[in-house]
């Protein structure tokens, strides 16, 4: 059965108050993404930011929060653009999905985020092996190396969310060990986000020792 068409009750699931700090490891890729297909999932009130003609960018992001986490789940976030909405601007997620039912709970009530429940496998020998599911559907895998060289960077990663129309702006602000690697992503056709053609990427990154604090949203719109 899928996850969705399951008869969750999350009345008694609580979830923390912001900020929330996050530590783990993450993949993300970057893809230009043809603004036609990510504005079926922009509101329309928000601006796409172009990089090139007809194009926005974005990516598949893929990332396991540990212990030291205000809440320890996976998660895989489909960012289909970049926008700006009242002189701010941030990343817009289409599809974000989650094992952990209080941040599951937490993703419209508080920031925003379309959360779904989903399954997670992780693989990590040679390389990284990285699969979700929904119930008996595969939404995305991603095979990537090992990045020979980590570099410490300083992050910030601004993000739009909506909560009962009102368009709700957040920041991740920290610190990873980001390095390039050589990823191969697939995402079947049946996935609810394959329309934006993530297969095909630019660049892959991997980070470890992720440590980010989201806090402040602000309800801009």
């Amino acid at each position: 059965m899928d996850n969705k068409e399951q008869p969750l009750n999350l009345d008694d699931i609580t979830f923390p108050s912001a900020p929330w700090h996050l530590k783990g490891r993450m993949f993300q890729s970057i893809s230009l993404i043809d603004i036609k297909a990510a504005r079926q999932f922009v509101p329309k009130n928000m601006k796409i930011l172009t990089v090139s003609p007809g194009k926005t960018v974005g990516g598949v992001c893929l990332a396991s929060y540990m212990s030291s986490s205000t809440l320890i789940y996976n998660e895989l976030a489909i960012i289909c653009a970049f926008t700006m909405y009242a002189n701010k601007i941030g990343a817009w997620i289409s599809h974000i999905y989650v094992d952990n039912l209080s941040s599951l709970k937490s993703g419209p009530e508080m920031w925003g985020l379309p959360k779904e429940l989903g399954r997670f496998a992780w693989d990590g020998n040679e390389g990284d092996a990285m699969s979700v599911m929904q119930g008996g559907n595969d939404l995305c895998s991603v095979i990537c190396s090992k990045p020979m060289i980590h570099l410490n960077f300083p992050v910030l990663v601004p993000t739009f969310g909506s909560v009962g129309g009102d368009i709700r702006w957040f920041r991740g602000k920290g610190k990873m060990d980001l390095g390039l690697a050589r990823a191969k992503i697939n995402i079947p056709r049946n996935s609810p986000f394959s329309c934006l053609n993530l297969d095909n990427h630019l660049i892959a990154i991997v980070a470890d020792q992720v440590d980010m604090t989201y806090d402040n949203i602000q309800v801009i719109g």
